[in-house]
């Protein structure tokens, strides 16, 4: 045997629903839906959550949301037509200074901070600066 070792699971399955699999070592879980969309789970907390179409979001313990541009199937076909364009990343929060960071493809940052001020800094370091009323604020 070549140091394989069987990992004990429990799987549910019926017709209609989305399958479950539980690992009894590290006391994980992975959802996986009928259009091929998966939930994972992980005892420390946090989450992945995996899209039919290969977008993956991150979940960690605070709940805090990632979203890795550079992973996307999209950015991948994006980079082959256009070399010269990076990646981008977001980052949605609900308990942080910032609510809302992300930056784009010409690497411009985008920021909403938990106080309502909104800016963006262009590559330059130029940066924009719109203040909303804090009745436009997003509920949380």
């Amino acid at each position: 045997m070549l140091g394989f070792r069987k990992i004990p699971h429990v799987k549910i399955e019926a017709l209609g629903y989305a399958t479950v699999a539980f690992n009894c070592q590290t006391t994980d879980c992975r959802t996986v839906f009928n259009d091929g969309s998966s939930i994972d789970v992980f005892a420390n907390g946090t989450y992945s959550i995996f899209e039919n179409d290969g977008e993956k979001f991150d979940i960690n313990d605070n709940g805090d949301i990632l979203f890795d541009f550079q992973q996307s199937i999209y950015a991948k076909r994006v980079q082959e037509l256009l070399s010269n364009i990076e990646p981008s990343k977001c980052i949605m929060s609900q308990n942080g200074d910032f609510i809302f960071d992300a930056v784009d493809y010409e690497q411009t940052q985008y920021c909403v901070e938990s106080s309502g001020e909104t800016y963006s800094k262009e590559n330059g370091h130029h940066q924009i600066t719109k203040k909303l009323p804090l009745e436009m604020h997003v509920p949380r």
